[in-house]
């Protein structure tokens, strides 16, 4: 289901090369929860399933203590496709995948939105005109939707430190009640 501005993207080629699928998303398009993140890795690209890699593997398992992705979450990235030797999306890449993630935005209609990684959370922050700190809970808004916005370091980051990965955690552990009540929101 590529529309023009797949045909148009940079990307294409490279995913078209390696046999590589389109990441559209996963979860429940009815939940409350939307999580960002930033591209595919190569085993997602392989699959054509987000957040299964090594990142996202522990990005699931640490989220999974607190919610249900399957039925509480909606999980996509900012772009769709793997780009090359695994560098942050270019910002053509961006703004050819940013009608699809707005599409998934006005599906979902989250009231949280969890954004995994620096290029995810300025992604968002550039959408919204809304400054962020990293583990901070703020809320923003787009066109009329309003809903809580949590950022949170990229998940291959907080791996590479026991000190790093134990603040996620509870960082995390700190909002459990958030994740549980966002229905409530």
């Amino acid at each position: 289901m590529e529309d023009q501005l797949c045909q148009k993207c940079p990307l294409k080629s490279f995913r078209e090369e390696n046999d590589y699928h389109i990441v559209w998303g996963a979860g429940n398009p009815n939940a409350d929860i939307l999580i960002i993140g930033e591209a595919p890795g190569e085993n997602e690209a392989k699959k054509g399933v987000p957040f299964i890699g090594k990142s996202g593997r522990f990005l699931r398992s640490k989220l999974s203590l607190y919610l249900n992705l399957e039925s509480d979450a909606y999980i996509t990235n900012t772009v769709l496709c793997r780009p090359p030797d695994n560098r942050r999306p270019a910002q053509d890449e961006l703004e050819c995948c940013f009608p699809h993630v707005l599409s998934v935005f006005h599906i979902v209609s989250p009231k949280l939105i969890i954004t995994a990684g620096k290029v995810a959370s300025q992604w968002l922050s550039d959408l919204t005109n809304t400054p962020f700190d990293i583990y901070e809970i703020t809320a923003a808004q787009i066109e009329a939707k309003i809903f809580a916005w949590l950022p949170l370091y990229h998940p291959s980051y907080v791996m590479r430190s026991r000190e790093q990965t134990q603040r996620f955690e509870d960082v995390l552990k700190s909002y459990r009640k958030l994740f549980k009540g966002v229905s409530d929101l």
